[in-house]
């Protein structure tokens, strides 16, 4: 393979670009591991958080009366828990959809999401039903305001009409 690599010249352009691919591709694997990671370590905490909040009399302790224990600090455990799990498992979620569909940035997902389903082509085909005639002044109205002629020039009166 790398006899025909020396034996081939490839040019400058293409190897910074595949230089570049190899380094997007390497940060979104690293981010997908480093989210699983996280998303290991926090269901290991909440195991241990609800293995120890388990009661197990030994011998001789009575079995019907649990041991004093703080409804707010369980409650404050429990939520820690849940949300740290829930976010790091969403982190490995979205890190390994864009790792498998190779998307870096957040407009690049929204465009692959709409091919994936089908919105450009629904996108053009709204585009190309006209506009009715409310709907085209209130655009048009949005564009002058945009571009700042209502602001530089002419001011219109407005008359409300009470029926």
């Amino acid at each position: 393979m790398s006899e025909l690599n020396e034996q081939v010249e490839i040019p400058k352009v293409l190897q910074t670009i595949s230089q570049k691919h190899k380094e997007r591709r390497r940060n979104q694997m690293i981010f997908f591991f480093g989210a699983t990671a996280v998303t290991l370590l926090a269901s290991r905490i909440a195991y241990r958080g609800v293995q120890t909040r388990k009661y197990i009399p030994s011998l001789f302790n009575a079995n019907h009366i649990p041991p004093p224990f703080s409804f707010q600090r369980d409650a404050v455990l429990a939520v820690t828990h849940a949300s740290i799990l829930a976010t790091s498992s969403f982190a490995m979620l979205i890190s390994g959809i864009c790792w498998s569909w190779d998307i870096y940035s957040i407009k690049e997902f929204g465009y692959k999401v709409k091919v994936l389903l089908g919105g450009d082509k629904n996108e053009k085909k709204l585009s190309d039903i006209p506009l009715d005639e409310e709907s085209a002044s209130v655009q048009d109205a949005i564009n002058r305001f945009l571009n700042g002629e209502d602001l530089i020039g002419e001011e219109e009166e407005t008359v409300l009409v009470v029926e």
